[in-house]
């Protein structure tokens, strides 16, 4: 998960098999971002495990892989080796027991609200909170995963 600029990374991580169809998310994706003012422009299948949404201000990617393996957290194994701390090593071993984590990516628009870069940051990371926090609650993943790759709330935590 990774913050740049306007543009924010979330994640469901999943400590059971969960069986996840993208469209049905990607469907559910568009509705909460039209019930909260986004005009959805496109709406594109990047592959079988990765749609982009776009909207007037925003693109939204969701991402569902398979089991993830040790190479899709090498940052994260990364930050807990240079972190010898309790909560990198608990951050490490719920990663190690993920069977799945669906990515959530938000990144603003350069057009859009330019003019108030931290109203513009605030924005963003409301929308991808709403969008995570709606995804949390229907889902009920163990845990979430906000921002940066070494926070891991439970779920009921970031709710």
């Amino acid at each position: 998960m990774e913050t740049k600029d306007n543009r924010y990374s979330a994640g469901l991580v999943f400590l059971g098999k969960k069986h996840c169809d993208t469209l049905s998310l990607s469907n559910r994706l568009q509705s909460i971002l039209e019930a909260n003012g986004q005009r959805i422009c496109s709406v594109d299948a990047m592959s079988e495990t990765h749609f982009r949404i776009t909207s007037d201000l925003l693109v939204v990617d969701l991402s569902v892989p398979g089991k993830p393996n040790a190479s899709d957290h090498a940052d994260c194994h990364n930050a807990a080796r240079d972190q010898a701390t309790a909560d990198s090593n608990a951050t490490q071993q719920v990663l190690d027991q993920a069977e799945l984590i669906i990515k959530v990516t938000l990144t603003q628009l350069s057009g859009a609200a330019k003019s108030d870069a931290l109203a513009a940051k605030r924005t963003s990371q409301a929308c991808l909170a709403t969008l995570v926090c709606q995804m949390a609650v229907w889902m009920r993943p163990e845990h979430v995963q906000w921002f940066s790759p070494d926070t891991i709330l439970d779920t009921d935590e970031f709710i």
